[in-house]
């Protein structure tokens, strides 16, 4: 088994990044919370957390795309977030316009009855 090293200097363009990601099956991280995960599940690298399991984590719109295991119950788990992942970005990217014209209102309306 191969492994590359990724660093903040290496690969220097997201697009060598993404070739590296695409030609691998695992992606290991000690960073939960990195946008790198992201880049590497879309890239169909499935992020392995070689760290204590923090649940809370697990609560967030994006799903569960990760490991911390290679039970076989787990990894089709995250098999299915990653499969599902990219539409649900672009639908997340295509909400987000209204989302944020809501949020405002509730800001503004909060604000106003102070």
């Amino acid at each position: 088994m191969d492994c590359v090293e990724i660093t903040r200097g290496w690969p220097k363009e997201k697009e060598e990044l993404a070739k590296l990601l695409q030609l691998s099956n695992i992606f290991f991280t000690y960073d939960e919370m990195s946008a790198i995960n992201i880049d590497a599940a879309l890239c169909g690298a499935m992020p392995y957390f070689m760290t204590k399991h923090f649940p809370w984590i697990e609560e967030n719109e994006l799903g569960k795309h990760w490991v911390y295991s290679l039970d076989p119950e787990e990894v089709a788990q995250a098999k299915e977030n990653i499969r599902t992942l990219r539409p649900r970005i672009l639908q997340m990217r295509k909400d987000f316009p209204q989302k944020l014209k809501e949020m405002c209102n509730k800001i503004d309306k909060h604000f106003k009855d102070v």
